[in-house]
């Protein structure tokens, strides 16, 4: 029943903060040589790896209760709490420097997402409209700021979370043009190379040893297949394309 789901979630809940909590005595009492910028790397890490773990627990009962809407209300009111994720502006920095931070983030907002959807699929009886879905920049402006959205932005691109265009059109119209760091050069990077956009003019010889430019096939398809000869599936598709190629 609920009550028993919750009691789990605030078990789990209790082992994450205990942990935590040891080891940032370990790292503030004991006598180290390290400074205090690696202290606290290593008190993000640490708080990133087991917070994703307490995700990765509340996703396995998810998974087998999907129509449990007191606990999946419950999930979700857990997963917006900031007491998991919150930083201060001047730390922000710092978070996108962690290891596994922003990656917690991501990890949250993907499941977050899940939720949201499948409380539309199961409303409440005699709601037919369901919670509304959690699309991917939905009150991102606010969650997040500094170098850590930023580097969320990359992330979105680089896992190909970005299906419906929503994250290239938050970044053409909300990021700053003249602000600089190096995820804002890595989104240019990624967004100049992604579809769409004008492809990288290479050149590569083919087996008898002539040179192809990319450019040589202007306003033709080209279909570039990547494979080995230990890969059979490639085999079989390279015999299936011979008939393709002829024909074009």
């Amino acid at each position: 029943d609920a009550g028993k789901y919750s009691a789990a979630l605030a078990f789990l809940n209790t082992w994450a903060d205990s942990l935590y909590a040891t080891a940032d005595a370990v790292l503030e009492t004991g006598d180290h040589s390290i400074g205090r910028e690696i202290k606290e790397l290593i008190k993000l890490d640490t708080r990133a790896f087991l917070y994703n773990a307490l995700r990765v627990r509340m996703q396995a009962l998810f998974e087998g209760n999907k129509q449990n809407r007191a606990l999946l209300e419950n999930m979700r009111t857990q997963l917006m709490d900031s007491k998991y994720t919150a930083i201060s502006k001047a730390e922000e920095t710092l978070a996108a420097k962690s290891y596994g931070w922003c990656d917690l983030l991501l990890n949250n907002e993907q499941f977050l997402e899940m939720i949201n959807r499948t409380l539309k699929k199961y409303p409440e009886k005699g709601n037919t409209s369901g919670a509304s879905p959690n699309k991917w920049m939905l009150g991102f402006s606010n969650r997040y700021g500094g170098d850590v959205k930023d580097k969320l932005l990359v992330l979105m691109l680089l896992k190909n979370m970005d299906r419906d265009g929503s994250v290239k059109s938050y970044i053409s119209e909300k990021l700053i043009p003249n602000r600089e760091n190096e995820y804002i050069k890595a989104l240019n990077s990624i967004i100049e190379r992604s579809e769409g956009s004008v492809a990288y003019n290479f050149s590569l010889k083919d087996a008898s040893g002539k040179t192809h430019h990319l450019t040589d096939y202007k306003e033709k398809v080209v279909i570039i297949d990547f494979w080995f000869t230990g890969c059979t599936g490639c085999m079989l598709l390279a015999k299936e394309m011979k008939a393709i190629i002829a024909d074009y």
